[in-house]
Parts: C-alpha cells; structure tokens; sequence
C-alpha cells in the first residue's frame, strides 16, 4: 500500500452483506450507540455492541489483508457503521484520521489533544500508532462519486500529521463495489462528497492496530479477532 490506500473487490460474498445487513437492522435507533438525523446514521462500537456480526464479516480473505498489513497479532481498535441516505447533504472535507478511542484520560507522554464526545474518550497517540494502524472499509453497496464514495491524496499519509493542504492534486476517487473494501492508512487524506443520487452508500468501518497502549491506558473498543 505505498499510496495509502488499496481497493480490493469481493471480500464478502452477497450471502455474507445480506446477514451482516440483517444484524445491524435488529438494533434498536434508540440505542445509545446509535446516532440518527437526516443527514446521518452511524453506529459506534458495532462490534461491540452487535458480536456475532464479527464471524459474518471476518472471512478468510478480510483475515489475510489484515495479516499482511497490520500483523497476525492485529485486533479491531474501532468499528463504525455509516450509512449516508440518498439525497444527503453530508459533505466531509480533506482530513487526516488523527484521533483514537480510549477506554479513560490519563496524562501519558506524547499523547495529547484529549475530547470527550458522547461518551467516548479521543486523544491523539504518537504517529507510531497511526503509522501502524489499518482501516478497511467494507461496502454494502455499490459506491462512486455520486453516492459519496470517497476521494484520496496518494502518498499524502507519509508526511505525518499535517495541515490540509491549500491546493489539491492528483485526486483519486476510490470507487468499491458491493462486498468489496477499501483499505487505507488514517493518515492518508481523504474526503466525501454529498450524494447526488437516490443510491445508498452503506459502510462498515473497521480499524486494526497490534500494538498496546501504553500503561494505564486501553483501546476504549478492543476486540479479539477469530482465529
């Protein structure tokens, strides 16, 4: 992944979309876990939250990416369900993915830029923990430009943390069809326009990382994977 970023097709069979579907369907909108607005469905912690969905989605071709490009010791560290309705004005700008979930604030070295949001602690960990954290995200549907399929820097997440940059180039937009995924590294820049069509864009959002936090802290949403 020298651009930061890979798209890999068929990674869940359409059998395997129609019960992770289901799964998530099953949670109440009332739950806690659960943020909804016009503009917005997302549910943190699905994996959490929703264990089973995790043997559904963990086939052996999600085990393998994972192990080449986070480690055989990798865990999931975040998993996000996004759903963005048709028609939604939901535009995200170019941004870096800076922040992780911890289980508490402590004042540790070289963690720094603490929030509190809905209940989940954020803070920003040295780059070594960036560097090696992977993202894949699993599409539901088919997803482009019209329906908010995101858009990329190539190459932007070696630079560390940075500012946006003024002037963009060289853009790509990460088109992935229904059971395929899109890996990337949370440094890499990327954005999301507001769909344009009446075509759903549904995506689970999981993160990886084998490498611990450092005492007293944890990952606020560590989760052992299958063998």
């Amino acid at each position: 992944m020298d651009d930061g970023f890979l798209i890999v097709p068929n990674v869940l069979d359409q059998g395997r979309c129609v019960k992770a579907l289901v799964l998530i369907a099953s949670l109440e909108r009332t739950h806690s876990a659960v943020l909804a607005s016009k503009d917005l469905f997302a549910i943190r912690d699905v994996c959490g939250i929703l264990p089973e969905l995790i043997p559904v989605v963990w086939t052996s071709s999600l085990r393998d990416l994972v192990s080449r490009y986070c480690g055989e010791r990798a865990f999931i560290t975040k998993s996000i369900y996004f759903d963005k309705p048709a028609a939604s004005n939901w535009f995200v700008a170019y941004h870096q993915d800076i922040s992780i979930s911890v289980d508490r604030r402590y004042e540790v070295d070289g963690l720094k830029g603490w929030t509190s949001k809905r209940g989940v602690t954020g803070v920003i960990p040295p780059p070594a923990f960036l560097e090696r954290t992977l993202t894949i995200r699993i599409h539901f549907d088919d997803t482009d430009g019209s329906n908010g399929a995101l858009r990329v820097l190539p190459k932007s997440h070696t630079q560390g943390i940075r500012k946006v940059p003024t002037v963009v180039s060289e853009e790509v937009l990460c088109s992935v069809d229904r059971g395929g995924a899109m890996l990337m590294r949370p440094l890499l820049m990327h954005a999301s326009s507001r769909s344009t069509t009446d075509k759903p864009r549904r995506v689970l959002h999981l993160e990886f990382n084998d490498l611990e936090l450092p005492e007293p802290l944890r990952w606020a949403e560590r989760r052992v994977l299958p063998a």
